[in-house]
């Protein structure tokens, strides 16, 4: 039964049971997970770089352009170490990533195959780490009201949207309420709310956060070329803001930042129930940051690179929007 994975690893049901029963599924197919298991996540690491090329091919952007980008994410050593490391960041970072990138073609098209599908990953992702429960649902939050999925000719495509995430969520959180609750994270949540009760609140742990970033964002092992590209592109952005696009060349730069905001947020609330806040700074939050990262990397190509076309196949453009850059 499912209450038997309270017993199974070294989180019980307080992490998804997504990845662990993957695994397992090795070990029943092969009477062993290790290191046959281990293929899982070069699968995880390749589909992020073919999803993200075949998104910027399919939305007109140059193929030097789309190749030069993805040699860059192929060669960011945390992305790279995450492609053959057993840890759930990577596969989350896919599962959302790849489903903003769904979300955006679905908006731009009338499919609710494309909507479902988009809705899946989410949901997958839901069912990868406990907190992207949240992640999830915030990310289609936002890009519904950015390619105003609300709107009467498209509300429709709402509900076939939402639906998996829903139902996993709900089946994953009815099963498993009480280790969540009883987590790390769930902890965390209770001491900083009798925290926030007491007027014990400060700002001191955003210092930390950004100081154990700062001296760690640059380190080899971590982002390699990413961060002085995401800043680079994001002038080039700027300079060519004028440029004839589609209205959806900023959506997932929001998305990305809204994400860094939340993981932020999450790691804030931490701080008040760890000693330790700093080292799990320093060792964690890179990881936690990657699917904004790679979010924000793709959105601010998106600003700055020039398409081929104005009106790029698969790329979203709701009804009644007007060219114009973001």
């Amino acid at each position: 039964s499912v209450q038997g994975g309270v017993e199974w690893g070294a989180h019980g049901l307080a992490y998804p049971l997504n990845v662990p029963l993957q695994i397992g599924l090795f070990r029943l197919v092969t009477e062993d997970w290790i290191p046959i298991s281990k293929v899982l996540f070069p699968l995880y690491y390749g589909s992020l770089l073919v999803g993200i090329a075949d998104f910027l091919l399919r939305g007109g952007y140059r193929r030097l352009h789309v190749l030069l980008a993805v040699a860059l994410l192929a060669v960011v050593p945390l992305v790279q170490f995450h492609g053959i490391l057993a840890l759930a960041n990577l596969p989350l970072s896919v599962y959302l990533v790849l489903g903003s990138l769904l979300a955006v073609e679905a908006i731009g098209g009338s499919s609710p195959g494309m909507y479902a599908l988009s809705g899946m990953m989410f949901a997958l992702g839901a069912w990868t780490r406990a907190e992207a429960v949240i992640y999830a649902a915030s990310l289609i939050a936002i890009l519904a009201v950015l390619g105003r999925v609300y709107s009467a000719d498209r509300r429709r495509f709402l509900l076939v949207w939402i639906t998996p995430l829903l139902v996993v969520s709900c089946l994953w959180l009815g099963f498993a309420h009480g280790s969540v609750a009883s987590s790390h994270l769930g902890e965390a949540v209770g001491v900083f709310s009798e925290s926030v009760e007491a007027d014990r609140v400060g700002l001191g742990p955003f210092g930390t956060l950004l100081a154990a970033f700062s001296a760690t964002a640059l380190h080899k092992e971590r982002w390699g070329a990413l961060l002085p590209a995401l800043g680079i592109l994001a002038l080039l952005g700027l300079v060519g803001g004028r440029r004839k696009g589609g209205a959806d060349r900023g959506w997932l730069l929001v998305a990305g930042l809204a994400l860094t905001l939340e993981v932020v947020a999450i790691f804030f609330i931490r701080s008040y129930s760890r000693a330790d806040f700093t080292i799990l700074v320093s060792r964690a939050i890179h990881r936690h940051l990657m699917p904004a990262f790679l979010l924000l990397f793709v959105g601010v190509g998106m600003t700055a690179l020039p398409r081929d076309t104005d009106v790029a196949a698969g790329m979203a453009r709701p009804a009644g929007t007007a060219d114009g850059g973001s």
